[in-house]
Parts: structure tokens; C-alpha cells; sequence
């Protein structure tokens, strides 16, 4: 009896073992809800930027001199977006969110403002960091000085609930001007 015992517990641990490998992943999670320009607001606020900012709501018209996504690509993948800009081109702030459609648009919508956002948009400045990240059908977009940056995306992964997907850093982006970018622009 207590072979059999021992080989009904040993079968059991060995499905269970077997049962919890072949989870499949879980679906993703949309813990962000509300309309793109009034989370803004929120995370541009608790974020304490001192930069005078235009907040605007985006569209197929201005998102692609904004943020380099096309008209088409707007309308096909996002339901609602906002952004908030500093008022002087002297400086580099931009903070987006856009509401796609769905997880695998905004997926898409990420990649695309990663490849696609023009980094010297501005007049002699470049943003210290910009970024890219998703959560759920949630897309969040900022180029700015590194302390908004990590406030704005540390409002972001709370209002996620760490609900994140992976950062992309938008290359270019170099902490200031150096001489390297200096002797680009001459040319």
C-alpha cells in the first residue's frame, strides 16, 4: 500500500509539473482607462513640469508633423490621442498618449513613433531622453530633460500599475548638445 501511495503521489506531482509548464501566456491587461487628454493631464501635473506647455488633441492632421506617425497609420490604429508640447521650440518637451484600437496596434503605433519620430525636430536643441512604451492598447511617447523624463515615466508605470511593456529609446537622444551633433548641424 504504501508503494502504490508513493507512486500515486510521484504521477501527481508530475502531471502538476507538467500542467504548469503548458500554461499558455496570459492575455494582455488593459489596467489604463479614460480619455488620453485628461491622463495627461494627470501625469503632466504629478510629474511637476515647470515648462509652459500647450496641451492639444491630437489627429490624422497634425500627428505626423507632431510625432512622425502618418495620417493613414493614425486613423487605421489609434481611437484618441493627446499631447502636450512646450510653447517655446527652445525647448525639447513633448509628451503624447495615444488609445489605439487594440494591443496589437499599439504595438504597432509604438514601433513606428520609435523609427519614425524626427529626434531634431527642434531648433538647436535635442531632447536629453525620449522614449517609447505601451501599456495594454495605451501608447506613451516622451522626449524631454532626464528628470521629466523618469518623473513622467515613473506617473506612467503607476498609473499602469507596472502593467508595461518593454521601453524603446528613441535613438539620438544624447543628454545635451556635444560636439559630435554640433558639427552635424553645421553641415
Amino acid at each position: 500500500m504504501k508503494k502504490f501511495t508513493a507512486l500515486l503521489a510521484a504521477m501527481m506531482a508530475l502531471l502538476m509539473l507538467f500542467t504548469a509548464c503548458a500554461k499558455t501566456p496570459a492575455e494582455p491587461v488593459n489596467t489604463i482607462e479614460g480619455a488620453p487628454m485628461d491622463l495627461l493631464g494627470g501625469l503632466v501635473t504629478d510629474a511637476k513640469i515647470e515648462i509652459m506647455c500647450e496641451n492639444a488633441e491630437l489627429s490624422a492632421d497634425n500627428v505626423e508633423w507632431l510625432l512622425g506617425l502618418s495620417a493613414d497609420d493614425y486613423t487605421a490604429n489609434v481611437a484618441n490621442g493627446a499631447i502636450s508640447m512646450a510653447m517655446m521650440s527652445a525647448q525639447a518637451h513633448m509628451v503624447a498618449l495615444l488609445e489605439c484600437k487594440d494591443f496589437e496596434t499599439a504595438k504597432a503605433v509604438k514601433e513606428k513613433l520609435h523609427t519614425q519620430f524626427d529626434i531634431r525636430r527642434w531648433v538647436c536643441v535635442i531632447p536629453e531622453m525620449c522614449y517609447v512604451i505601451d501599456s495594454g492598447k495605451y501608447v506613451f511617447f516622451v522626449a524631454s530633460g532626464v528628470e521629466y523624463g523618469e518623473a513622467l515615466l515613473n506617473g506612467f508605470k503607476a498609473l499602469a500599475q507596472d502593467n508595461v511593456g518593454e521601453r524603446l529609446d528613441v535613438e539620438g537622444a544624447t543628454g545635451g548638445m556635444d560636439d559630435g551633433i554640433m558639427d552635424d548641424m553645421a553641415e
